[in-house]
């Protein structure tokens, strides 16, 4: 009889304890310094830009040598790319791409992803906060009221866009700017001493956009220099 008392109190106890232990491995690692230090991911890109930008690039400095393995996630949180397995890997600074294809081959649909990191020895496992925009959709251009292009006088054209992005004017064929500034709307003028400079005083006036990711709108033609 004592026996089959003892039993279920000794259950809870037992339960009681495993619950304190993961709590105190819980607290553990939440105290605990992270594993990873720096870190550095593109914040958009876009895998067929044929551009600076169509590769996204994750960084981040580890604290100590692991085997790591480094996988692509979607915004469900389901695995779309393993970039490699049980990889080791040294303390310290390391940098990798990711081209935006999933593990069947096929180029990932545009979306927000975050890189998923496993260390081995730490046993740890850490989702980067960062998130990754893949884009392959261009700006759209909407010419505003009609362009100031003819000669001799500088260029005049109000335009807005689809999202943010930098504006690229060209005459004759010529890149004649590429706005420093990301905005959705704006004027551009371009004085004669620019266009003298870069020889592209003549011809036709094209206008496009260029996004944060790389892609670059269809050239619409807003006039003609003669």
């Amino acid at each position: 009889m004592a026996l089959a008392r003892f039993g279920p109190i000794a259950l809870v106890l037992a339960l009681i304890a495993g619950t304190a232990a993961a709590f105190a491995i819980t607290e553990t690692l939440k105290t605990s310094p992270s594993p990873i230090l720096r870190t550095r991911v593109s914040k958009t890109f876009s895998p067929v830009c044929r551009c600076a930008t169509s590769v996204a690039s994750i960084a981040f400095e580890l604290r100590r040598a692991d085997r790591l393995t480094i996988a692509i996630q979607d915004a469900g949180g389901r695995t779309v790319r393993v970039l490699f397995t049980g990889r080791r890997t040294a303390a310290g600074p390391h940098a990798w791409g990711w081209n935006g294809r999933t593990d069947a081959g096929t180029r990932a649909p545009d979306g927000l992803y975050r890189p998923r990191v496993e260390l081995d020895d730490a046993d740890r496992v850490v989702v980067l906060p960062n998130r990754i925009r893949l884009d392959t959709t261009p700006p759209e251009v909407t010419v505003a009221g009609r362009p100031r292009v003819t000669a001799p006088g500088a260029i005049t054209v109000r335009y807005t866009l689809s999202e943010p992005a930098r504006g690229l004017l060209t005459v004759g064929g010529k890149r004649v700017v590429r706005t420093r500034r990301v905005l959705l709307d704006t004027t551009l003028r371009v004085a004669p001493s620019t266009l003298r400079a870069v020889g592209a005083t003549r011809g036709r006036v094209t206008l496009a956009a260029e996004d944060l990711a790389g892609n670059v709108s269809e050239a619409r033609v807003i006039g003609e220099r003669r």
